[in-house]
């Protein structure tokens, strides 16, 4: 990742993106950011002070005035589908309210061609994900939950920015991004997690969420929250880019694991008790958001909330909810029966006990109309 052309002239890249550049034998650096495709480049070389070439995932570039401008010969390279990864859990009460938990499956190295194992960047993250389905799909909440496994981060947040716009353009309603991105590394024991909010309220109120769960469970974390300085580098700033309100939770900047981007970023170097209580956070804090739908303490079969042992009435209502008939008090079309006929819980419709949106097999049978 480094060439020099002559003893005072050295080129230096970064697989962030930035190109590093000396004309006095390092003792001053100059910063540029090429225009790329991806913004991850791996090789620079100079054949003499003025002609030089720059690789990257997609991208060959080359220039020819010792750096002033680069040509970029990127589209030689073929194109490839990346696919985002979307599990969802509808809300009972604001279904179109979404709340997200997020994290990129993607990783890379000094090799990426043939190994890039990614333990900590960003399997960490990807398990948590996995880890927040898998707990959270046994109950209900108000809010939407979206479980996302974003593809194409470390070639500059192409999944993540894909989903925001279009999310953008479709009008969704997100109220908040927890994006996990490198959550199991612990180099020091003193357990510090960074949770990067920004400037914006919304964005900070996440944090704060983040931070009430690590004190409310007594979870063994220091979080801090990062707000003026915040990075950008990770699909949280993508939503960002588009009004919606994110934060990026990750392992102390200060205490960075120097396996990052390496074939030794193995699941063996990784903290466990520390990742596993980082993604109890993540996980909680996606929980809250989406506001948890309470435990049915009403009567099953009293569809209509009017108290007592379910009659005729209660029948009527949940038939004319399940073949979403119009309702004249309140006025209603019928079209959207959810709102039409509220079950205030929902579960008071949910006569049979299986869970879930009232449906046919709650309306009752001819021998139970008969008794009512």
């Amino acid at each position: 990742m480094v060439t020099a052309p002559d003893s005072q002239k050295v080129w230096a890249c970064t697989n962030g993106g930035e190109l590093l550049s000396t004309t006095n034998a390092e003792t001053n650096w100059n910063i540029q950011y090429p225009p790329g495709n991806t913004g991850l480049f791996y090789e620079v070389y100079f054949a003499d002070t003025l002609q030089g070439w720059l690789t990257g995932y997609t991208e060959l570039l080359q220039t020819t005035n010792g750096g002033q401008s680069w040509i970029n010969h990127g589209s030689i390279f073929p194109s490839y589908q990346k696919l985002n990864v979307v599990a969802e859990l509808p809300g009972v009460g604001k279904a179109g309210q979404e709340c997200i938990i997020t994290a990129h499956y993607d990783n890379t190295s000094e090799n990426p061609a043939n190994l890039a194992p990614g333990a900590d960047d960003n399997g960490s993250g990807t398990a948590a994900v996995l880890e927040a389905a898998k707990v959270l799909k046994d109950y209900q909440f108000d809010r939407t939950i979206k479980f996302i496994s974003f593809a194409g981060e470390e070639q500059g947040l192409l999944g993540s920015y894909a989903y925001a716009q279009k999310a953008s353009q479709a009008g969704d309603t997100i109220v908040g991004v927890f994006n996990l991105d490198m959550i199991a590394w612990e180099g020091d024991s003193v357990n510090v997690i960074e949770l990067h909010s920004g400037t914006g309220a919304a964005s900070q109120a996440l944090a704060d969420i983040t931070t009430g769960v690590i004190n409310t469970y007594s979870l063994p974390l220091i979080p801090q929250k990062i707000t003026i300085g915040a990075t950008t580098r990770s699909d949280h700033a993508s939503f960002w880019n588009y009004g919606y309100p994110a934060m990026l939770g990750i392992e102390d900047f200060d205490e960075f694991n120097p396996y990052y981007h390496t074939t030794n970023d193995l699941l063996s170097v990784l903290d466990l008790p520390y990742f596993t209580n980082f993604a109890k956070a993540g996980i909680a804090s996606a929980a809250i958001l989406a506001e948890p739908y309470p435990a049915c303490l009403a009567v099953p079969g009293d569809v209509n909330a009017s108290g007592g042992i379910p009659n005729l009435q209660d029948v009527i209502y949940l038939v004319n909810f399940v073949f979403d008939k119009s309702r004249v008090t309140p006025p209603c079309s019928g079209t959207d029966p959810v709102n039409c006929w509220p079950f205030d819980p929902i579960c008071r419709g949910d006569v049979n006990g299986s869970g879930g949106t009232p449906n046919l097999q709650d309306v009752p049978g001819e021998q139970e109309v008969l008794w009512l």
